[in-house]
């Protein structure tokens, strides 16, 4: 597999038919040279309380304490081509507070559509502030050969396709 840089993710992205590869709202500001930026999503669950949180509709964010695990998603919804995989790493500044984004599912398959959850977990010893479309992340995108069966495929039971907002385990 070969990892592309800037100039292929943004061709990959002006293909015309409809297995392109697709982030929305995309921001070129957000492009680095071998990633893109993505930025929290505004809901956040609780797994421990089966509770969800909107962050627009509190004043400054929501204040995550050491030990915290939630779910959340991305600001971007992505639709990745059967021809590509993406994987999902969290920002080096937020990992040096001790924010890990997500905790085993950082891969996403080809043929996926639809937002990306994330597992936040904070294990530092200091409270964290999330805030919508604070950059949360990046993706990195790989090129492969097509699938017989690629993500979404009838045969593969893809239970997280076309997902919205953060999902808790199906």
């Amino acid at each position: 597999m070969v990892t592309l840089v800037d100039w292929q993710i943004l061709a990959a992205m002006n293909l015309t038919s409809d297995d392109g590869l697709k982030v929305e709202p995309f921001d070129l500001k957000l492009l680095g040279g071998h990633s893109l930026d993505v930025r929290l999503g505004d809901r956040l669950y609780d797994p421990a309380t089966q509770k969800m949180t909107t962050m627009t509709e509190l004043d400054n964010g929501y204040v995550m304490q050491p030990g915290d695990f939630l779910l959340a998603h991305l600001l971007e919804k992505v639709h990745i081509p059967a021809t590509m995989v993406c994987r999902l790493e969290g920002k080096s500044s937020l990992g040096r507070q001790g924010l890990k984004v997500h905790q085993t599912a950082g891969f996403i398959d080809g043929g996926f559509f639809g937002d990306i959850t994330l597992e936040l977990s904070l294990v530092g010893s200091i409270p964290l502030r999330l805030v919508a479309g604070m950059r949360i992340g990046q993706l990195t995108f790989e090129r492969t050969e097509r699938p017989l069966r690629p993500y979404g495929h009838p045969d593969l039971g893809s239970k997280y396709q076309g997902q919205e907002g953060p999902t808790p385990a199906r």
